[in-house]
């Protein structure tokens, strides 16, 4: 069997049973190696040709021929992984094409942006984008999540206004709806945003000015073009937005509330996501007050003693 044709029935597979973002994912990453090694027989390709091939795309497959990212190479080793795991499944293949990839760690964003930066990116921002970038600050919800957000899905119950949505990243992991809490300054922006709109229940929460749902492909350029006109770092991304919201409310309430806040399954998690300051940390401490030492008590001396007992007894 020919590279190609086993790609396409792994293809066919991730229609089936992935999300259409996830069948794209996976294309993507495949494509530089479909180029490389789809005429070639599966059984003839080996361990080494695999490994110079990911060298070569860490070095020269970026945009203009620049080097990949840590989290870009890992993506690629890991589809061929699972490409591979899924044909010895399936006995495609009698034997690995090869024992492990070169997996570099992924990069651990430092910061998130302050809230001078945040004003400067809003300085520069159309409206639209304004309105959805402020919510996903006060609310930490993953940029797929208000993209996809519909009217239907603004849970108004006083008190306890929340976005449920039903599908989502996590949907499977969890088996539970994903709850994004509405504060008070969120459902401002949403109901400037739904204005005129409240009973189409299917249509989206945030529309771009063209009056087209936002795609988080078209939220991350339009972020990446604003963060450029306001001159702020390359280092911000989009998804900078979720860590400053989960990091605050830890700081304000704990990672246990963090977790719950963000969607996370586990503790550990939420801690990727929390940036706390050698400030923060040292603001705690000066909170811990010191202990004094109480006046120990003194045992009465002899004379004392003989004094109590010379007092004439006390009359009845």
């Amino acid at each position: 069997m020919l590279v190609a044709e086993a790609l396409d029935l792994f293809d066919a597979r991730c229609e089936d049973q992935l999300k259409p973002k996830t069948v794209r994912f996976y294309r993507q990453r495949f494509k530089a190696f479909r180029n490389e090694f789809g005429h070639r027989e599966l059984k003839d390709v080996k361990a080494i040709e695999i490994e110079t091939f990911l060298a070569r795309q860490a070095r020269t497959g970026g945009k203009g021929g620049k080097p990949l990212s840590n989290s870009t190479r890992r993506h690629s080793a890991v589809v061929l992984e699972t490409f591979q795991h899924w044909m010895l499944d399936r006995e495609i293949l009698d034997k690995p094409l090869f024992k492990k990839l070169e997996k570099p760690p992924m990069g651990r964003r430092e910061r998130y942006p302050t809230d001078e930066e945040t004003a400067q990116l809003l300085a520069h921002a159309p409206p639209d984008f304004a309105r959805i970038y402020q919510v996903s600050e006060l609310c930490g919800a993953r940029p797929g999540e208000v993209c996809s957000a519909k009217i239907g899905d603004w849970d108004q119950t006083p008190g306890e206004q929340a976005i449920i949505l039903q599908d989502h990243k996590t949907a499977g992991k969890t088996g539970k709806p994903r709850v994004i809490l509405v504060s008070s300054h969120v459902e401002k922006l949403l109901r400037e945003s739904v204005a005129g709109r409240e009973q189409d229940l299917m249509a989206p929460l945030f529309l771009t000015k063209q009056g087209k749902a936002w795609t988080p492909e078209h939220y991350s350029r339009t972020y990446t073009r604003v963060r450029r006109a306001a001159g702020l770092p390359d280092g911000l991304v989009l998804y900078s937005a979720r860590h400053k919201a989960i990091t605050n409310v830890c700081r304000n309430a704990g990672v246990m509330v963090a977790k719950d806040f963000a969607g996370h399954s586990t503790v550990q998690t939420t801690q990727r996501y929390v940036h706390l300051s050698r400030g923060d940390i040292l603001k705690a401490a000066e909170a811990l007050k010191p202990v004094t030492a109480s006046p120990a008590p003194q045992p009465p001396g002899k004379l004392d003693n003989l004094q109590t007992e010379l007092q004439p007894p006390k009359a009845a």
